[in-house]
């Protein structure tokens, strides 16, 4: 996903990725339209009590539920989609970055 801030070159995305062997969900910014970018940050996390998050990530996106959006203060808001399986059960979580 990919988003912009209300100042001129506010720039943010973010993506799922497998890089740690289950996937998550990671973020940057750019202040600059992209000529340089903040180091990336892991949104999703760790949650005990579900089956299918691990310390490494989540079993699978679950559908196509993912969304970013800068709100009227410029915090960068996601939602996106978990489960163990493409068929769920899964959960919709949301962040704050």
């Amino acid at each position: 996903a990919i988003t912009t801030g209300a100042s001129s070159g506010d720039v943010r995305i973010a993506w799922t990725d497998t890089r740690t062997g289950s996937w998550n969900l990671f973020y940057r910014s750019s202040t600059n339209g992209g000529a340089s970018w903040s180091g990336e940050t892991r949104i999703s996390s760790y949650v005990p009590g579900y089956n299918y998050i691990t310390p490494t990530g989540f079993g699978l996106p679950y559908g196509d539920y993912f969304q970013m959006a800068v709100d009227d203060r410029g915090s960068t808001q996601l939602a996106w989609g978990e489960a163990g399986s493409y068929a769920g059960p899964g959960n919709i979580w949301t962040a704050h970055n």
